[in-house]
């Protein structure tokens, strides 16, 4: 094996935002290089050219020879598409596409996940996230769970025997994006510090046993500004409790005896376990950086 042999990019490409990883090594946990964050697959007009740009410096240092790459980068709004495998996926079923680049490099497209028929009867399915899922399997030698993975479409996965099972798909991180940015009902207000009571009092109307309609309970974003009740700034938060309340009650259905797995970092993912915990459910979280990584790694050394 040569000096650069070892050495490869990891890609944890999503719809927002992306994440390249240069690591060595073939471990579950290689040894850490760098990392450098990219535009998101529906936001970069020329993926190809983005990637060769961000791994110019790498391909230089290192003389890396292959990457591998995962999430909304292999779909039809990304640099090419693969196709999915079925649900109950193992991670020997995930197929790969392999395309090289213009400086040579052999880029690794890795299939989605897809079910025929969710837990709400409709075909889904998961790019990306399906990586986390296999890495927290070989991270944590669980075999069994519910797993959230808060984000721009909150994904929901049940793993059975190592294997994804079930994936449903809540579109809460774009709505909050939609409805903030463009209608009245926060009017861009801001929050710097936040405001967990208005949150949670979002969470409380998500709660109840005879859950409102959402559509309905939108407006009152809005009302409780003209009521003088909230601000602008805290109408963001009640909006972000209202849409994650309804995601986290309505995905508890699948709710195992043992704890809900959060696979994700940073201010979403602490919401959707504040949520969680409100609505009297047990969560472990997850660090979803390791989850991509190992899963990544998993793949590829089985390949090799």
């Amino acid at each position: 094996m040569g000096p650069s042999d070892d050495i490869v990019i990891l890609a944890d490409w999503g719809n927002s935002s992306g994440r390249l990883f240069c690591v060595r090594g073939t471990d579950l946990e290689p040894e850490f290089l760098d990392e450098v964050r990219i535009s998101g697959a529906k936001d970069t007009e020329d993926c190809a050219k983005e990637f060769e740009t961000a791994t110019e410096g790498w391909r230089q240092t290192y003389d890396v020879k292959e990457a591998w790459l995962c999430g909304a980068v292999t779909s039809n709004i990304g640099w090419t598409t693969t196709t999915y495998a079925p649900t109950p996926t193992r991670i020997e079923h995930i197929k790969s596409k392999v395309l090289d680049t213009r400086s040579g490099l052999a880029c690794h497209f890795l299939q989605g996940t897809s079910i025929l028929k969710n837990v709400q009867g409709y075909f889904d399915t998961v790019r990306g996230e399906d990586m986390q899922a296999f890495g927290w399997v070989a991270l944590t030698g669980l075999r069994n769970g519910l797993l959230c993975f808060p984000g721009t479409h909150t994904k929901w996965m049940t793993i059975k025997d190592g294997a994804i099972e079930t994936i449903s798909t809540g579109v809460t991180g774009e709505t909050f994006e939609v409805l903030d940015r463009h209608s009245i009902l926060t009017r861009g207000g801001k929050n710097e510090t936040g405001s967990e009571a208005a949150f949670l009092r979002g969470v409380d109307v998500m709660k109840a046993r005879a859950r409102p309609a959402l559509t309905h309970m939108l407006m009152s974003v809005r009302n409780l500004q003209l009521s003088g009740e909230m601000t602008a700034g805290e109408s963001r938060d009640y909006l972000s409790g209202l849409l994650i309340g309804e995601n986290c009650a309505a995905s508890l259905s699948q709710r195992p005896a043992s704890d809900i797995h959060i696979i994700g970092d940073g201010a979403l993912a602490e919401r959707y376990e504040l949520a969680l915990k409100h609505l009297g459910c047990s969560t472990r979280r997850h660090d979803g950086k390791a989850c991509v990584i190992s899963g990544l790694q998993s793949v590829r050394t089985s390949r090799h």
